[in-house]
Parts: C-alpha cells; structure tokens; sequence
C-alpha cells in the first residue's frame, strides 16, 4: 500500500498520538522524521511501510483505550503499535 503524506498524517490522528508519540511508538529515532514523513520530505518505504500496513489493517481499534485520561490514551496506543513492530520482527527473523 502506498503511504502518501496525508495517510500517514490521517493514521497518526486516528491514533490520537502527537509527532513525538508516534515516532516512539515506531521506534523512529527523531520527531522529525515523522515530520519529514507527513510533509513528503521522506517517504514510508520497506519495513516502516510494512509496519505502518499492519498497524492500518488492525482496524480502528488500535489507540482506544476506553480510558478518557490522554496519557493513557497514548501508552495504550503506543504499546500495541509496539507490539505489532515485536511480532513483525519475529515473524521476519524466523523466515
């Protein structure tokens, strides 16, 4: 799938996360790059492509925490999108 600037931009507000949140989350090594990710400057290719596949294909559940605290909000949504990067990572390292 193609991840234009404006799906992973949707994809993060979907998840209710900030730039800083969702870099975490997909263990980018800066806010920026997410930034980059969002205005085009880089794009979504490979393993990030896959991993932002995954996180997409599992539906608007992701980042739902029925807790109306935000921060919980948040961990919630950053841990499952780690999880999804854990199971990806395994998956690949037993190919």
């Amino acid at each position: 799938m193609d991840w234009t600037p404006e799906r992973i931009k949707a994809l993060r507000e979907r998840l209710d996360l900030t730039q800083s949140a969702f870099a975490d989350a997909l263990g980018l090594s800066r806010t920026a790059s997410v930034s980059d990710l969002e205005t085009g400057r880089t794009s979504a290719t490979g393993t990030l492509a896959r991993l932002l596949d995954a996180i997409s294909s599992h539906g608007p559940s992701v980042g739902r925490a029925t807790s109306e605290d935000p921060a919980a909000r948040l961990d919630a949504a950053a841990a499952e999108i780690q999880a999804i990067a854990q199971t990806m990572r395994t998956a690949s390292a037993t190919v």
